[in-house]
């Protein structure tokens, strides 16, 4: 118990804004500390959700989809998220086996048609959608990352998470309201 307390103490954390960087630091800074946000804000959401008709402890597997500007340290660090594989893989969006391979998508920039047919394919399934773009969250994509030059946060997609039957926690689901 005092260990999820303390992950979800750490989650609240980098929901938070970024603190001000002095005018001598350079954007590199910046732009790390947005990676290392999004790198825990992620595993974040991942540690506080459920999938349907799956054991704790099977293995699930996260992708990152399209072009991404911040998925770098997804990509080059071992996720420790307990019942998740520790390496991210980078998958096309045609993958044909996405819904069975790819539990959870992290998801870059696609063109319109390649996200239509992605979205098409993970509707109503159970599979936990991240897009790191500030496109409106209307569609398919249960969590839409908020990401600006000070801070990261999330907003999330009620009917989209309603469909995927993922449960997610409550509190995630109140930091993801809080944030808009």
């Amino acid at each position: 118990m005092a260990t999820s307390l303390s992950l979800f103490a750490g989650f609240v954390f980098f929901l938070m804004p970024i603190s001000a960087i002095s005018a001598d630091d350079s954007r590199d800074e910046e732009f790390i500390q947005l990676l290392q946000s999004i790198s825990e804000i992620v595993p974040g959401i991942l540690g506080y959700s459920r999938w349907p008709n799956t054991s704790p402890a099977a293995l699930k597997r996260i992708c990152v989809i399209g072009q991404t500007d911040y998925a770098d340290l997804l990509l080059s660090t071992e996720l420790t998220v307990p019942g998740w594989e520790s390496n991210v893989r980078r998958l096309s969006a045609a993958h044909r086996n996405i819904v069975d391979d790819c539990q959870a998508l992290y998801i870059g920039s696609l063109p319109d048609l390649e996200k239509e047919n992605l979205f098409s394919l993970i509707s109503s399934q159970p599979v936990l959608s991240i897009s790191e773009q500030n496109d409106p969250c209307i569609v398919t994509t249960l969590f839409c990352l908020r990401i600006n030059e000070s801070s990261v946060g999330f907003e999330i997609n009620l009917d989209s998470v309603k469909r995927s039957g993922i449960r997610i926690n409550p509190n995630v689901l109140r930091l993801g309201s809080r944030s808009r």
